[in-house]
């Protein structure tokens, strides 16, 4: 096979997926909250997490000032966090791969954009926030492009904020040793402890596709590659780590959804005294960055 035919090949398939994942996003535009948000206890709690977050890290901080700031909600799927930045007085701009979950975020009155969240075409230095919330990263095809991406569109001093689901979680640990990858591969990166260093993929049964976890330290340095400054590094999930994930997602007993509500109080109490606090056996992390100009010099 020649060189040209490689490469048209690899863009079929990168075509191909790109228009699977598309397909699946619209499949649960119209459920996603009510099922995914309001549905799951761990998913609810996840979100509660970020909403938290925000408010410590985020809404207190940036309310002030004559000027409104503007905020690019990537991967804004049907709008949930898109419309808190806009109810709290943002300037609001969603981009989503779903036109289904575009449609439906314009229903709620949103500014939203058909966009691969991996590739943001976007006008230079025209926001002060860019976030990508729920594991929005967890489902692109490349950190660096959208690191590099939202460098370019944010403001000099801007705010990077988003979560992501860590490599060093046990639990993630144990959904890539059973649900479809090789298991050989990821025993491999435990035992020669890569897995510390670099993120490896999962199969993510909701959306029957794969999605790539990272490791904390991934993040960080690429972060710092990509001329962002770290200035918030949270655990979510972390002592509620130790019921399994898909025990919480499907706990509809009372006592259960107590404890694990409780544990999540725990998490809380904790992570608001560390700014920067890696809970190893944590599922996910949120964070938050702040763009350094290219003429700063430390």
């Amino acid at each position: 096979m020649s060189s040209t035919q490689t490469k048209t090949l690899d863009k079929e398939i990168i075509k191909n997926t790109i228009y699977n994942r598309h397909l699946f996003y619209d499949e649960i535009a119209d459920e996603y909250e009510k099922e995914i948000i309001y549905g799951s206890l761990f998913y609810y709690e996840h979100y509660r997490a970020i909403a938290d977050f925000l408010i410590r890290h985020i809404l207190k901080n940036n309310m002030s000032g004559s000027r409104r700031l503007r905020v690019l909600d990537v991967g804004c799927g049907t709008g949930f966090w898109t419309k808190i930045f806009r109810d709290l007085g943002y300037e609001t701009t969603g981009l989503d791969l779903s036109i289904k979950s575009v449609e439906k975020a314009f229903s709620r009155g949103l500014e939203v954009f058909v966009n691969d969240a991996s590739h943001i075409s976007i006008r230079k230095e025209s926001f002060d926030i860019v976030s990508a919330l729920s594991s929005v990263i967890n489902h692109l095809d490349g950190l660096d492009k959208f690191l590099r991406d939202a460098w370019y569109v944010l403001r000099g001093g801007g705010y990077l904020v988003f979560d992501f689901d860590s490599s060093w979680s046990l639990d993630n640990i144990y959904e890539a040793l059973i649900y479809k990858n090789s298991s050989r591969e990821i025993l491999s990166s435990i035992v020669k402890l890569r897995f510390l260093n670099k993120g490896y993929k999962i199969y993510w049964d909701l959306g029957d596709t794969y999605i790539r976890v990272y490791s904390p330290l991934e993040i960080f340095n690429s972060l710092r590659k990509y001329r962002f400054e770290v200035l918030r590094f949270e655990p979510i999930h972390m002592i509620s780590s130790a019921i399994p994930v898909r025990i919480q997602e499907k706990a509809d007993k009372p006592f259960i959804r107590r404890i694990v509500s409780t544990m999540h109080e725990m998490d809380n109490k904790i992570k608001k005294k560390l700014p920067f606090f890696i809970a190893p056996f944590s599922v996910s992390y949120i964070v938050l960055a702040r763009k350094i100009p290219k003429d700063y010099s430390s």
